[in-house]
């Protein structure tokens, strides 16, 4: 976006509220911190190694940094950031991420080492365990959900395209009850014939766990 012609460039900057810096091969998020009412940050498809810069962004709500090359999650700003977009880049821990009021994580399809998981800090697990309701971890080895148990108040959860074969933890899901939408497509789990056997105990058989568990049975 420019700035009117009949508007002082600083003016302007302290008013805009949304950047969208996508598909500019930046390397940097440096000077971004001049635009300090800015809620939401688009800088997806870029090169960027480190998130800085914004920490102390006080109305920043909205961070989308998909396809990039950071490997490490710091200097996030805390007491307001409420969605946070990090699919396709270098992490291999998801740690400092110290966002009180967090309710979106997307770090789906990390590029890690071969059948390397994902990992989540315990200090990351115990600032978002009450507040985050979405959580997309597609793709990124996980042979578990032990951490994702952690995230009491979760109503959508991607874990498809993982390594999770043991039936029982896809069972142990069931414990998050306020979980709306569930997709295990592409785990080995979802292959074996007594995945098609589970069934749901009628407390928790609302609409969208039926759909859900009906949606990812194999083919008879």
């Amino acid at each position: 976006m420019r700035a009117p012609t009949n508007v002082p460039v600083a003016t302007f900057l302290k008013k805009l509220t949304h950047l969208n810096l996508n598909d500019k091969k930046l390397d940097t998020m440096s000077g971004i911190s001049v635009v300090a009412a800015l809620k939401n940050l688009y800088l997806y498809n870029n090169n960027i190694r480190k998130i800085e810069g914004i920490e102390n962004m006080k109305n920043l709500t909205h961070l989308y940094l998909e396809n990039n090359k950071i490997c490490s999650v710091e200097g996030l700003p805390v007491g307001c950031l409420r969605k946070l977009y990090l699919n396709e880049n270098d992490i291999e821990v998801v740690e400092n991420v110290e966002c009180v009021n967090l309710t979106e994580l997307h770090v789906a399809s990390q590029r890690l080492p071969p059948y390397q998981p994902l990992r989540f800090s315990p200090a990351v697990l115990d600032t978002i365990s009450s507040t985050l309701l979405v959580l997309n971890v597609a793709d990124n080895n996980l042979d578990s959900v032990v951490d994702v148990l952690r995230l009491e108040n979760l109503e959508k959860l991607n874990m498809s395209k993982n390594f999770i074969s043991n039936i029982d933890m896809c069972l142990a899901l069931m414990q998050l009850e306020n979980l709306k939408e569930l997709d295990l497509r592409g785990n080995p789990a979802t292959k074996m014939p007594k995945y098609m056997e589970v069934r749901l105990d009628e407390e928790r058989r609302t609409e969208g766990w039926s759909e859900a568990i009906a949606a990812y049975h194999p083919p008879l």
